[in-house]
């Protein structure tokens, strides 16, 4: 019987949390490409790495739920989630009666309508 030993299953998350990564970079330069120019590739993929943390935290496991997790991170503030100006969105992330990917989308929602009122070049600096 063939067993993959612990070394093997490492080099598997690697190579896919990579190719993650490689996605969301490559989302963040078409889809948000004013809030992410300022930014290195590598600055971009450590944003995301964080995000993923955090993001589990919160019951954010697929790809989908992440990359909306790193895109509000880019339209409010890398530590919105922390930030006691932006309350609201842990009220969102921890809300019981939403499913991750309502909670996930309905958070990108909301950002995305405070970012309408706000200059790009103030959430770039939060």
């Amino acid at each position: 019987m063939f067993q993959l030993r612990d070394d093997h299953v490492n080099a598997f998350r690697q190579t896919a949390a990579s190719g993650f990564e490689d996605r969301a970079v490559g989302h963040l330069r078409q889809e948000l490409p004013a809030q992410t120019a300022p930014f290195s590739d590598n600055d971009l993929r450590q944003r995301v790495r964080s995000c993923v943390v955090r993001g589990r935290t919160y019951a954010l496991t697929s790809e989908r739920q992440i990359i909306r997790f790193v895109d509000t991170s880019y339209l409010i503030g890398e530590f919105f989630d922390s930030d006691p100006q932006q309350g609201w969105t842990r009220d969102v992330l921890q809300a019981r009666d939403l499913s991750p990917d309502e909670r996930s989308a309905l958070l990108l929602t909301a950002a995305e309508g405070i970012t309408v009122r706000r200059p790009v070049k103030e959430n770039a600096r939060r």
